[in-house]
């Protein structure tokens, strides 16, 4: 049996599937040069697959170039496959890598007020206005706030993040962060 043989070949889908990201993600990398080839259904119609290695080694390589310490490593049962797609969601960020960079040097030496509290990231539901006076008097006490101020003004990760709540929703688009970056 050759080597060609032994390859899983995924389409766009299953690919998504795997690295735990968008369909749309997947297309965007192919055409930031990952590499894909044609199969033809018994139909006629073509369509693209990506090999799974391959896949794995772009993935790795976009992980590695983003501001966390994440690594796309492999994945052997669904169970992994899950928790790897929540870990990787909950740490894609578009901007913000220097900020978050200082931000998590500043946490090696000093702990945020609001460590522990998990309603500063729990968004699925709106904060009573006393909530929010609570959580932003502890911000205003805490010795990472000008940290955590900067890596949410650019970033803008969903959660309550230096005295303000933030959403990936209101997240700028890529040329509002690019003309943010160069200001």
């Amino acid at each position: 049996m050759s080597d060609l043989d032994s390859t899983t070949w995924l389409t766009y889908a299953e690919a998504a599937k795997r690295v735990g990201r968008a369909v749309n993600t997947i297309r965007q990398w192919r055409l930031e040069g990952m590499p894909m080839v044609w199969r033809t259904r018994p139909t006629g119609s073509q369509y693209r697959v990506v090999d799974e290695q391959v896949l794995l080694a772009f993935a790795r390589q976009k992980t590695a170039a983003t501001p966390h310490p994440v690594e796309v490593t492999e994945i052997e049962s669904d169970e992994d496959d899950d928790l790897l797609r929540e870990v990787v969601a909950s740490l894609r960020l578009t901007a913000g890598g220097a900020e978050f960079r200082a931000l998590q040097e500043a946490l090696e030496t000093e702990t945020p007020a609001c460590d522990g509290i998990t309603a500063f990231v729990d968004t699925s539901r709106a904060l009573e206005v006393d909530e929010r006076e609570i959580m932003e008097s502890i911000c205003w006490h805490c010795p990472v706030l000008e940290k955590c101020r900067a890596f949410a003004e650019v970033a803008r990760p969903d959660g309550f993040w230096a005295a303000q709540r933030w959403s990936s929703a209101a997240r700028s688009t890529p040329s509002q962060q690019v003309a943010t970056l160069c200001a």
